[in-house]
């Protein structure tokens, strides 16, 4: 999917919200899987720019999300997911959405599916390999 059609349905599925904290206003489009230096191209393009790699944060959220500071909070919340290890296809996301705030896979439609997670739940690398390969 073309980057700019990804960013106009993420954008329909926020209503004007970021995805982070809940603040109507602007939003930036955010890769939740970098797409790297240099960009990517054909079948990784696609999957770099599908909707469930991506939320609209307000400029503050988006800016925790590059700050090296707090990559690791934004990792816990599933706002960042890192290369190689876990696909963001399948890493839940805190979010504030229009239908309630709490845990959500996202779709390749550009919708929400609930999660029944705790709030106080944190993604962590373990549950990506609970067999306990750190490999």
């Amino acid at each position: 999917m073309r980057l700019e059609v990804a960013q106009d349905i993420v954008r329909a599925r926020c209503w004007g919200r970021c995805e982070g904290c809940g603040a109507f206003g602007p939003v930036q489009v955010h890769h939740r899987r970098a797409r790297g230096v240099g960009g990517v191209h054909r079948a990784e393009a696609e999957r770099a720019n599908d909707p469930r790699n991506l939320l609209a944060l307000c400029p503050p959220c988006h800016a925790k999300t590059e700050d090296a500071s707090t990559w690791r909070q934004c990792e816990e919340l599933g706002w960042r997911v890192e290369h190689g290890i876990r696909d963001p296809y399948e890493i839940p996301a805190y979010l504030h959405t229009v239908n309630g705030v709490g845990w959500w896979l996202l779709t390749a439609e550009g919708g929400y599916r609930w999660q029944d997670l705790p709030a106080d739940h944190r993604i962590t690398w373990r549950e990506d390999h609970e067999d306990g390969d750190q490999s």
